[in-house]
């Protein structure tokens, strides 16, 4: 009898496993990026909404990352902070920190090069953590987001560095200019 009540919670844990994966994959934020990543139209038309997937080409300045202190046109760097007994990460997350950044650069693409200008910056890559681990990094992190006194040690950090040479898909608006000595 134990056995089969055992066999049930097992089955039971593998059902909910199955469904949480699938929800996080048909319905989450990433899933929502995707869709609106292949929704969008590849036609360039000023004033369009559209999606270009090309090669990162930087130019000029690059940012360098806080928390690994890779250089990049772009980055996404994020600490969760555990409340309650620090020593287990099981602990409830209490705060979160996230800094994203990006500087222009060109995407070359299957149709050219075009300029991407910084704006407002949402990378949907999934961030990983940074290892090794770099404490005075991190902390210098939580202190300038008003995390002085925390200690970097018991929270988790995680990031994600756009390079030059990485293939990645943009999406927003089209705007075409006149480049400098162009009519």
């Amino acid at each position: 009898m134990m056995i089969l009540v055992l066999l049930v919670a097992v089955a039971v844990a593998g059902v909910a496993s199955i469904a949480a994966v699938l929800h996080a994959t048909l319905l989450g934020p990433r899933a929502e990026a995707r869709r609106r990543l292949r929704q969008a139209s590849r036609e360039l038309v000023d004033g369009a909404v559209v999606t270009l997937t090309g090669t990162v080409i930087a130019r000029g300045k690059v940012l360098e990352s806080p928390l690994s202190g890779r250089d990049g046109v772009a980055f996404s760097s994020s600490a969760r902070l555990y409340g309650g007994d620090k020593r287990y990460r099981r602990s409830p997350v209490v705060a979160e920190v996230l800094e994203a950044m990006m500087v222009e650069f060109e995407l070359d693409t299957t149709s050219g090069k075009v300029v991407v200008q910084d704006s407002d910056v949402q990378i949907e890559f999934p961030p990983e953590p940074i290892i090794p681990r770099k404490i005075e990094r991190e902390q210098r992190f939580l202190g300038a987001h008003g995390y002085p006194n925390e200690d970097a040690g018991y929270a988790g950090f995680d990031e994600v560095v756009i390079t030059a040479g990485m293939k990645v898909s943009v999406h927003g608006a089209v705007r075409f200019e006149a480049e400098p000595g162009e009519a």
